[in-house]
């Protein structure tokens, strides 16, 4: 019997906290980032405000400074501030909720680091790329490969109904040609970036289904262009990660690649600020679709 699953990790319904870096996620967090990332229910979160004892008392810095910023620790007028913020629930049935919970990490545990087959229809297909911290404070970009994304996809014999990706090398997208609304079958290794399922190595590939109307082919000239050029920003705006010309970029420092990378977003647009972008507006007028799930 087919079993359906559902991403539980994700869940943005759950939680609730007023932590100050959650404001541009409208307070709303995943699962997997209070439960597993932060770990902050229901202890909640801790934040350190860094705080001048002399812009408190209306006095300039001696330095001459205009906020409180890196530079300020060591200084006999700086010091920290400890706000506490306590994680809310938004869900009244929270023992279902753990149900829900112990059901998919159970089915992870006979997935995770494992082979599985895999079968789905293709959403996206998008440059995978990562940016690593240059000494300037920007971003050097690395095109590394190409993302598919999935709205949902069988998965052994379960269907998976939320959002499934899978990285293929530069080589595999030559010689296969994935495209949006072709449907594939294959084996890969199955993993979990920050609740997102991956899959990786994937081999075996069969096309089942190829779309009626001819996609737009993803362009490996563009991808090298964007990594050469492309403008970075952070934080990725909502509209932007729903944006078939947006591109989540991992963050990885140089002195800490092994670490845990942060995200910024790329435009293939080429559009370096968010609010000034008008790429849905001209679909409308063109008549073409409106923007991806990515």
């Amino acid at each position: 019997m087919q079993r359906i699953v559902r991403n539980v990790y994700k869940r943005t319904n759950v939680f609730h906290c007023a932590y100050t870096p959650h404001h541009r996620f409208e307070d709303d967090v995943s699962v997997y980032h209070v439960l597993k990332n932060r770990q902050c229910f229901p202890s909640g979160c801790v934040q350190f405000k860094w705080r001048c004892k002399q812009f408190d008392r209306g006095q300039p810095c001696p330095r001459g400074y205009k906020y409180v910023g890196r530079k300020c620790p060591g200084c006999k007028f700086y010091y920290e501030q400890k706000q506490g913020y306590n994680s809310e629930l938004k869900i009244a049935d929270y023992d279902k909720f753990t149900t829900d919970l112990e059901d998919w990490e159970e089915w992870l545990l006979g997935k995770e680091d494992c082979e599985v087959e895999f079968r789905g229809t293709i959403h996206t297909v998008k440059p995978h790329m990562k940016a690593f911290d240059n000494s300037s404070g920007g971003h050097r970009l690395r095109y590394v490969g190409w993302l598919l994304s999935f709205r949902s996809a069988i998965i052994g014999y379960d269907r998976f109904e939320d959002p499934v990706y899978i990285r293929v090398s530069k080589s595999q997208m030559l010689k296969v040609g994935f495209a949006p609304g072709m449907e594939v079958d294959g084996l890969g290794l199955f993993s979990l970036d920050r609740g997102r399922p991956i899959i990786q190595k994937f081999h075996r590939v069969e096309v089942l289904d190829r779309p009626i109307e001819d996609a737009p082919a993803p362009s490996e000239s563009e991808a090298i262009v964007a990594a050469a050029t492309g403008h970075t920003f952070s934080p990725p705006p909502e509209k932007c990660m729903l944006c078939e010309r947006g591109i989540l970029v991992d963050v990885v420092g140089e002195k800490r690649r092994a670490g845990n990378p942060n995200r910024c977003m790329l435009c293939l647009e080429g559009i370096a600020d968010p609010n000034q972008c008008l790429f849905h507006l001209k679909d409308a007028l063109s008549g073409s679709r409106g923007p991806a799930t990515s």
